[in-house]
């Protein structure tokens, strides 16, 4: 799974985590936005864990025109 799949997976859960708390509690604004922040919060550090471990299979540095700079 790409590592930027991971940060929009945990944003979903967060998303639904809030809702179904907000709905329950009565406190939708409150829960929602609270789901929102962690969800997101996980989706990161879950991509960070991914970049630590797999170094090689990281995004690679990319210029704007495509075109590769020449090493020297």
């Amino acid at each position: 799974m790409k590592a930027e799949k991971k940060q929009v997976f945990g944003t979903i859960y967060g998303v639904v985590f809030g809702t179904l708390l907000g709905v329950l509690t009565h406190h939708l604004a409150f829960w929602l936005s609270f789901g929102i922040a962690f969800g997101t919060g996980a989706g990161i550090l879950l991509m960070k864990r991914t970049a630590e471990s797999n170094p090689e299979k990281t995004p690679k540095e990319s210029t704007s025109s495509g075109i590769k700079p020449k090493k020297t």
